[in-house]
């Protein structure tokens, strides 16, 4: 990839990375799963 568009694999990675976590911020079903992860940890 980087020999492809010029950029270091680092960067492309920081960058999809940012976009999966905005994108997963936004996700209804994750947001309710983790919920349920939190409650169910501070039971312990």
């Amino acid at each position: 990839m980087k020999a492809a568009i010029g950029l270091p694999a680092e960067l492309l990675m920081r960058i999809q990375t940012k976009y999966n976590l905005q994108t997963t911020r936004k996700d209804k079903d994750v947001i309710r799963w983790m919920a349920k992860i939190r409650n169910a940890a501070a039971v312990f």
